[in-house]
């Protein structure tokens, strides 16, 4: 729900817009934060292939939802589309990760915290208080899904070279909770100067909902 004026900014600008919750959060069914990253990739080709309605079509996704349009367009890199929007992508957080790899196979289901605190989201205090305050705000993860999390942003960064659709990432430069430099990294590896980095100065990790919402 705190992406509704992008989608309305976006509508006011003549675009047709389709949003989903992902499987295990906000609104959508399944357990909550698990699973496994490809059924997420799955899950956005069957909503991309209803919404697509011969218009110009553009993915938007922010943080690990950049991440899932990266992975999306990896797997199929052939499909009826301008290009991709991300925002703060999940390409490597900023933070040193922890080992997870060998927790998987016995502690799979059990649970991590995301370790996010609310007030390095953004530098307006209204939208901090939003995030406390969302009860479909999930402040935990499945070791599971923060491995599979964590292996698709590796997979992602191994196949830019890859990357066969245009696309353009945004990313603050005070983002500490993915690392803007990724994206950078990222955008720079894609052939033929199809992608483009800008680093927002003072951006923090959701510039849609601060000062450069807009810019």
């Amino acid at each position: 729900g705190r992406f509704a004026h992008v989608a309305k900014a976006l509508v006011a600008g003549g675009a047709v817009v389709h949003a989903l919750d992902l499987r295990g959060h906000g609104m959508s069914g399944g357990p909550r934060a698990d699973g496994q990253f490809d059924w997420l990739v799955e899950d956005l080709r069957v909503i991309h292939e209803r919404a697509y309605e011969g218009l110009p079509c553009f993915l938007y996704g922010h943080s690990m939802g950049g991440l899932l349009c990266i992975r999306y367009l990896q797997t199929y890199p052939r499909l009826p589309l301008a290009g991709l929007i991300a925002t703060s992508p999940m390409l490597r957080l900023h933070s040193k990760k922890v080992l997870l790899g060998l927790a998987k196979p016995l502690f799979g289901e059990f649970l991590v915290g995301s370790n996010i605190d609310p007030c390095s989201l953004t530098s307006r205090s209204a939208e901090v208080d939003k995030v406390v305050n969302d009860r479909l705000t999930l402040p935990f993860m499945t070791v599971r899904f923060a491995h599979e999390m964590l292996s698709a942003a590796d997979a992602a960064m191994d196949a830019a070279p890859d990357f066969a659709y245009p696309m353009i990432v945004l990313h603050g430069e005070d983002d500490v909770i993915t690392d803007p430099t990724a994206s950078v990294e990222f955008a720079s590896l894609v052939p033929d100067g199809a992608a483009a980095a800008h680093i927002l100065a003072k951006g923090k990790h959701e510039l849609h909902n601060d000062d450069q919402f807009g810019q």
